[in-house]
């Protein structure tokens, strides 16, 4: 013959339950000293908590109102408000930022050109590997290739130096068919020689990168102690 023990979890006295001697419940509010239960059928009881040491507060809701945090307490007495001035986070920020004088509008300017690329996307001493202007340069790589279609006879002058901060292309002067020196009016001279781009006569200078890129401009500066074109094409 066998047995079965239940072990049933029972609240004595008038829960407005059923006849069984078993209710159960499904909520529980704190207010105050107050416990209050509500069961399944919707039923309540209250009971009060006495002794336990040091209140604990309760709270159920937070909002913002202001600069402050506000704290909703379940037993409804005044809500507790944190200052966001006193808040480890904010203060921290605050701290970070206040030495900052950018204004937003700046920064939101500056946007349009964060990946924004300046090509060729390689130093001056990479470039100053090369040997010949006519040499590959590999980064990475990744190639690039120069040509021109003269140059004044050094590797400083040729294509490569139109790439460094430190020197600078010169076209050669001292030839029939490369020079500037058909006199139009004055010092202006117009192109004597034969070498030309999509039709354009004039001396040039070329740089194929890596990738294909988008340009959107363009610096281009001159030697003020050398003879300067009047017109780029």
């Amino acid at each position: 013959m066998s047995t079965f023990n239940d072990t049933r979890h029972i609240i004595h006295g008038d829960t407005g339950g059923s006849n069984d001697d078993t209710t159960a419940y499904n909520d529980v509010v704190a207010a105050g000293s107050q416990l209050t239960f509500t069961s399944i059928n919707g039923d309540q009881k209250s009971v009060s908590v006495t002794g336990g040491g040091t209140a604990v507060t309760a709270y159920n809701s937070v909002s913002v109102s202001g600069n402050d945090i506000v704290f909703g307490k379940t037993d409804g007495s005044t809500a507790d408000t944190q200052p966001l001035g006193g808040l480890t986070a904010i203060t921290d920020l605050q701290t970070v930022t206040t030495g900052h004088t950018t204004d937003i509008d700046d920064l939101e300017a500056r946007e349009q050109f964060k990946n924004v690329t300046q090509h060729p996307d390689v130093t001056d001493a990479q470039i100053g590997t090369l040997s010949h202007q006519n040499l590959p340069l590999i980064v990475n790589g990744r190639t690039y290739n120069f040509s021109h279609s003269s140059h004044n006879h050094t590797l400083q002058t040729s294509v490569l130096g139109a790439f460094r901060t430190s020197n600078g292309w010169q076209s050669e002067d001292n030839h029939v068919h490369r020079a500037y020196n058909t006199l139009v009016s004055g010092s202006y001279y117009d192109y004597s020689g034969l070498n030309s781009v999509g039709g354009t006569m004039g001396e040039w200078i070329k740089i194929q990168l890596p990738e294909a890129v988008v340009l959107s401009s363009f610096t281009m500066s001159a030697d003020s102690t050398q003879s300067l074109p009047r017109r780029i094409h």
